[in-house]
């Protein structure tokens, strides 16, 4: 092969390597900096993983204690919409565990609600839960991205985290999450009374503003705390506080 081919090949190969999405350059010293790979959670399914890499994002693959898509200061949890009405109305209300812990660990928490259809939602009964879910989530400061398709893992969904992942900041640590903020002992109170299944944000918020310690709530009676929440919401409450059922 001639010298000239050989240059042109090389100059070829550095262009490319100049313009690949793995490498950024610093500000402070123009010096290459390997960029912090999307953290994708083992559970998640792999042909995700696969499109990700096709738009050129980098990925590994771990276990992750909260949310599905880590990277920068982005923590994503996906669902579909069946998955997100199987977490409201099983017993445990596992999505609100989930969100708590999203909001706990990531500085921009996000839940993305895949094959979300308008058909499903024409039941009132599926639309005001829902919706009303949903309402209560972005009250606790997590966005929530509603994402149409017939499967999960649809294209929309794979240029959404791809483009958000390019958009971010990738100078900061995504391995690990963000540490915890301090909060007010009202905020902990609070947040302890939603993980009680039946109890949402509207009804721990009615409650803290009355009263400031399990100990004082333990006191009051059923009618009290009925009259407070609905008397739908104290069957477990009361049995949390009191050992007995209602």
């Amino acid at each position: 092969m001639s010298p000239v081919k050989i240059n042109e090949l090389s100059k070829q190969k550095n262009e490319k390597e100049s313009s690949s999405p793995v490498s950024l350059v610093s500000n402070n010293n123009n010096s290459k900096e390997e960029i912090r790979e999307l953290i994708m959670d083992i559970h998640e399914p792999i042909d995700i993983c696969e499109k990700l890499k096709q738009k050129g994002v980098p990925v590994k693959v771990e276990h992750l204690e909260s949310g599905d898509y880590v990277f920068s200061n982005i923590g994503i949890e996906r669902k579909t919409l069946s998955d997100f009405w199987s977490s409201l109305t099983t017993k445990d209300k596992h999505i609100w565990k989930q969100v708590f812990e999203l909001k706990r660990r990531y500085e921009r928490p996000i839940l993305v609600i895949e094959k979300f259809s308008f058909q499903f939602l024409r039941s009132p009964l599926y639309s005001k839960q829902i919706w009303g879910a949903i309402g209560a989530i972005i009250r606790l400061g997590v966005c929530v991205i509603t994402i149409s398709g017939v499967t999960a893992g649809s294209p929309e969904l794979i240029e959404f985290i791809s483009i958000l992942y390019f958009a971010s900041d990738k100078s900061k640590k995504s391995e690990r999450p963000l540490p915890e903020k301090s909060k007010s002992p009202k905020e902990a109170f609070m947040d302890m009374i939603c993980m009680v299944p039946g109890i949402g944000p509207s009804s721990a918020e009615k409650i803290v503003s009355r009263y400031k310690s399990f100990d004082e709530l333990a006191k009051i009676s059923k009618e009290d705390l009925s009259s407070l929440i609905g008397k739908s919401r104290v069957k477990m409450l009361w049995l949390i506080l009191h050992g007995e059922e209602v």
